[in-house]
């Protein structure tokens, strides 16, 4: 079984870039010039946003693959106001937009229902502290 920590090592990288070691896998974060990194890389809270956004997506395509629907196709958008006030920087709140484009001949009503409390299933939207929103939008495919 594997183990069900979740487990990562950040090393410094220089002025505000780090690596981060996952499983094997490497991943680089810079902050902006302009919150004055070097832009080498996304930064932490990007990376945090696309990793929560990773995390609703797929837990909606395991919903659909679970009835074994077509998963179509999906995107979502995430959207997280950011404060910086000196050297602090706030997530106010984060939006997370579906769309889910059917597959023809797909019935909608069924995908918007699996849609439904998906935020509350997500595990790592409960470790956080930011209000959360979803809007879905669901079209058929083109």
């Amino acid at each position: 079984m594997a183990d069900p920590r979740l487990r990562a090592k950040v090393l410094w990288d220089g002025v505000l870039a780090t690596t981060t070691l996952i499983r094997g896998f490497e991943v680089r974060t810079d902050k902006p010039k302009g919150l004055w990194g070097t832009n080498t890389a996304p930064a932490p809270g990007e990376l945090f946003i696309g990793g929560l956004g990773a995390a609703v997506l797929t837990t909606y395509a395991q919903r659909l693959r679970l009835r074994k629907l077509d998963v179509g196709d999906l995107a979502l958008d995430v959207t997280a106001p950011l404060t910086v006030v000196a050297d602090d920087e706030r997530i106010e709140s984060i939006l997370f937009k579906l769309k889910v484009w059917l597959p023809p001949g797909v019935d909608a009503a069924t995908y918007e229902q699996l849609a439904e409390g998906l935020l509350a299933a997500v595990p790592l939207l409960q470790a956080i502290s930011p209000p959360t929103e979803l809007a879905v939008e669901i079209r058929p495919a083109t």
